[in-house]
């Protein structure tokens, strides 16, 4: 089966930051207020979702829909990949996970995020559906990393262990190398050197290490 990837990255300049605020600032502060105030379970989840819909950050820094450009991109790519006989994948880490999860969902083609914030209560402001969601995501979350508690998951979960500070956990390369460690390379790629911050060896899959004696 041939591939055809297309990976979104996460947030890595202050455009990136702005990004972040206009997905997720007004369901941080409602979460946020639910510790004081049972806030969200009163509150109606569509009442909810059209104030995520209209949120302050959109006012702040304009409309400017980064999920279309995307969007347009994976239809395109997905049309290029029928023609040549492949199957295309969405990739993303964090904010990029969350715009995986949006576009593979209205695309229909199948998305996997790592340590993406939420998209519950999103649907409304990006125009899918959670069936469409639990059809095509897939979330890969570490134990301790507390940007994936942002929003509400949806789709099929697939966690991992972490048991470093929530910062580590949430770096793609941690969660590599705990890929790595568990489930092995089919490449056959050495990645002791980097993974050796977090992993002995007696941590490494006995696959790996014998591949590499």
């Amino acid at each position: 089966m041939k591939l055809r990837v297309v990976s979104v990255r996460g947030t890595s300049s202050v455009q990136d930051a702005y990004a972040d605020l206009k997905l997720y600032s007004s369901v941080a502060v409602l979460q946020f207020m639910a510790i004081l105030t049972p806030v969200l379970s009163l509150m109606p989840v569509s009442v909810t979702r059209r104030l995520v819909k209209s949120e302050i950050g959109n006012r702040l820094f304009g409309n400017k829909a980064i999920w279309k450009r995307l969007e347009e991109s994976a239809a395109r790519h997905k049309e290029e990949g029928k023609q040549n006989g492949e199957i295309l994948v969405m990739t993303g880490h964090s904010l990029g996970g969350a715009l995986v999860g949006a576009v593979s969902s209205r695309v229909q083609v199948d998305g996997i995020g790592f340590s993406p914030p939420g998209l519950y209560y999103q649907v409304l402001k990006y125009h899918f559906s959670l069936k469409q969601l639990y059809d095509s995501f897939t979330i890969i979350q570490p134990s301790n990393d507390v940007v994936p508690r942002v929003d509400k998951q949806r789709g099929m979960i697939e966690w991992i262990e972490c048991n470093q500070s929530p910062g580590t956990c949430h770096r793609l390369t941690h969660t590599a190398c705990e890929l790595w460690t568990k489930c092995g390379d089919s490449r056959k790629r050495d990645w002791r050197e980097v993974c050796s911050t977090w992993y002995s060896k007696g941590d490494v899959n006995v696959v790996n290490d014998h591949k590499h004696r």
